[in-house]
């Protein structure tokens, strides 16, 4: 004997719409639990030097400088702007090297460098050496030994795109242009 349907209930549909079981529908089998993997075993990780634990990874403050050359064509002593003195401006560059990072400075006389590290804030110059070529005057003399007590004193330095300037607590002031062309042979 046919029975009367009952007129079915939006309910039932939004059930289904959900993946809920309704009359017409069993319920789902429960999923079987699958186990857990067990973790793998335990190794001795190497042990750590207290400095390793301690120390984030070294940051190449003279990134900003290495391979680069800057040019100046005067110096500052405080408020006094003088003149680099002979027939060429003086040249600085950052080298980097297999052997060590170094700085080189170039007046008319002579070539200079030492052994660079540098740090967020300052240039630290060590085992600075030159050529001992005669300058033609005093002037060029004198600027030699101030430009070499200079980067003794472990400059503070500043980038700013091709402008580097460079100074010492005392009020002695470089500022330099970067020159790509570098001093041209044998450093260019």
């Amino acid at each position: 004997m046919d029975r009367p349907t009952a007129p079915r209930d939006d309910t039932e549909q939004d059930l289904r719409a959900h993946g809920e079981p309704t009359e017409d529908q069993p319920p789902a089998p429960a999923p079987t639990p699958t186990p857990e993997p067990s973790p793998p075993p335990r190794t001795e990780e190497p042990r750590a030097t207290p400095d390793a634990d301690r120390s984030p990874a070294p940051h190449d403050h003279g990134a900003r400088l290495w391979g680069r050359w800057f040019r100046a064509d005067e110096i500052r002593e405080g408020d006094v702007r003088v003149l680099v003195a002979g027939d060429h401006p003086l040249y600085v560059g950052f080298l980097r090297q297999d052997g060590g990072d170094g700085l080189v400075w170039m007046t008319s006389c002579n070539t200079f460098g030492g052994e660079l590290t540098v740090g967020r804030e300052r240039l630290r110059v060590r085992d600075i050496g030159g050529t001992a070529v005669a300058c033609e005057d005093d002037n060029q003399h004198d600027q030699e030994e101030w430009l070499e007590a200079f980067f003794a004193a472990g400059p503070r330095w500043l980038t700013a795109g091709d402008q580097l300037r460079m100074w010492t607590p005392d009020g002695r002031r470089i500022d330099l242009f970067e020159a790509p062309e570098g001093p041209g042979p044998p450093w260019s």
